[in-house]
C-alpha cells in the first residue's frame, strides 16, 4: 500500500521542528524560519518566516519576516498588516 503521508523520518530529516497538524497544517521550522506543510509534506506556507502564528477561523495566519507582520493565507496570498 503506497501512503501520501510523510513519516516521522522523513519529517526529522528535513525539518528542525514539527508542530501539531489541526485541519490539515502543520507548523514547521527549519534553519530558523517557519513555514506551514500539509500531511503529503507539501509547503503550503514556505520556511521564510522568522515567526508564525496559528490560524484563525477566516484562514488566515500572521507571519514575520524582517520586522513586518503580515497575514497569509493557505493559498499563499499575503497581505501586508503593519510593521512590528
Amino acid at each position: 500500500m503506497v501512503s501520501n503521508y510523510v513519516t516521522a523520518q522523513e519529517w526529522k530529516a528535513k525539518y528542525d521542528e514539527v508542530g501539531l497538524f489541526e485541519n490539515g497544517l502543520a507548523y514547521v521550522m527549519r534553519d530558523g524560519e517557519y513555514g506551514y506543510v500539509d500531511k503529503s509534506g507539501k509547503e503550503v506556507i514556505p520556511c521564510t518566516y522568522k515567526a508564525i502564528g496559528s490560524f484563525n477561523p477566516q484562514g488566515l495566519v500572521w507571519v514575520n519576516k524582517g520586522g513586518h507582520v503580515s497575514e497569509q493565507s493557505s493559498r499563499s496570498e499575503e497581505r501586508r498588516v503593519g510593521k512590528e
